[in-house]
């Protein structure tokens, strides 16, 4: 068990299919940046470094078949609850899954509330 990154499966022998020898891999990357010498080779890893690193990542993620970054759950959430405009107001949610028995009898009995009150009448009113 790899402790130090949980979501990353141990290394083990049959996680490397593609695996090629490193002279080859290493000649490629002389061929592609034109490098000639040690000092270059040296200046073109420490340059590309974060690059290289995640590329790395990448690669090993793709070929462990566990990526962490993809969503399992990837349909929208409604960030904003919906609002009634009364009591009285009998609409209801458009999403499915938004309503539930326990929202339902919590409005039903504040709508049995909001009935029991009687609305106010101003004396001083003029028509």
């Amino acid at each position: 068990m790899n402790s130090q990154y949980y979501t990353i499966t141990p290394m083990a022998n049959h996680d490397f299919y593609s695996w090629q020898p490193e002279a080859i891999t290493n000649i490629k990357i002389h061929a592609d940046a034109g490098l000639t010498s040690n000092w270059k080779y040296r200046q073109y890893l420490q340059n590309n470094a974060s690059n290289l690193m995640k590329y790395n990542t990448n690669e090993y993620i793709h070929a462990s078949g566990n990526n962490p970054y993809t969503l399992v759950n990837n349909h929208p959430v409604q960030q904003n609850p919906y609002i009634f405009g009364s009591l009285y107001n009998n609409s209801q949610p458009t999403t499915i899954g938004q309503m539930s028995d326990l929202k339902s009898d919590f409005i039903k009995k504040q709508q049995m509330q909001g009935r029991m009150i009687a609305p106010s009448i101003p004396i001083n009113f003029k028509f």
